[in-house]
């Protein structure tokens, strides 16, 4: 706390540390969510239904589960109080296999032997120098001042799009993309992924990118040419993977690795 808190004293939920332990299978994915008050409405199987369809996808789970949120305290019949309380998850994905651990372990054992060895940092894993990637962006107005120049831009953002509003409609095409994969046989499924996000990109994205080629995509880039905030999420797919909703100076997109 600061000062300006311990001025002003404010009534504290509670004194007492609350725990409780709970065992996690292994080689399975748990998600970690904490909600506002405003969600109180979200029952266990909405949650289950979000964490579940955009497993790995903290941000999107998210937006679902805050959806849902406000679809139920609109129906509802709130005090004017209760309707202003604020809505908002915060949602962390964790994965739970003592493999991975091992082989962290292995590596980092290996990596010092390396080092001890010739001096030098010889990892044995690295990223991959360059990637072929597709991106759906949605351009929108920022919050304050004047949107900085995007000369790969396709069109200019609406002048009503926010950016909680590109978020929503992205959440949306990422549910379409999901229902692709699925539905079928798995053996085509990596296929109908591709060539839907293709055709979401072709109708939806604000970038140049989308107009190139069958499969209007970026082509092949190295790290630094999209930003930093880009190459986190793009650089860390697998072949044929589907990232989270994600920010930068540009706007708001979802990528497809191609290779």
């Amino acid at each position: 706390m600061g000062l300006r808190d311990l001025k002003r004293p404010r009534r504290l939920v509670g004194l007492e540390i609350v725990s409780e332990v709970i065992h996690v299978e292994d080689d399975s994915t748990c998600c970690i969510m904490l909600l506002t008050e405003g969600m109180s409405e979200v029952t266990e199987a909405q949650i289950a239904e979000a964490v579940s369809m955009h497993k790995g996808k903290p941000k999107a789970a998210c937006l679902r589960v805050a959806h849902g949120a406000s679809t139920s305290n609109r129906k509802k019949e709130m005090s004017s109080s209760e309707q202003a309380r604020a809505v908002g998850a915060l949602a962390a994905f964790v994965d739970v296999n003592d493999d991975i651990i091992t082989q962290a372990a292995d590596q980092a054992q290996a990596t010092k032997r390396l080092r001890t060895a010739d001096g030098r940092l010889l990892p044995s894993a690295k990223p991959p120098s360059r990637i072929r990637i597709g991106h759906i962006l949605l351009k929108c107005q920022p919050a304050s001042g004047i949107a900085p120049s995007d000369p790969q831009a396709r069109r200019a953002a609406p002048a009503d799009r926010t950016q909680a509003d590109a978020e929503a409609q992205l959440l949306k095409l990422l549910e379409v993309l999901h229902e692709a994969y699925n539905k079928g046989p798995e053996a085509g499924a990596g296929k109908r992924l591709t060539t839907k996000f293709a055709e979401l990109a072709k109708e939806h994205s604000d970038c140049k990118s989308a107009t190139a080629g069958s499969l209007s995509d970026l082509g092949w880039i190295t790290q630094g040419q999209q930003g930093k905030e880009f190459d986190a999420a793009a650089f860390e797919l697998p072949v044929g993977g589907l990232s989270d909703i994600i920010v930068t100076q540009r706007g708001v997109h979802i990528l497809h690795r191609l290779a």
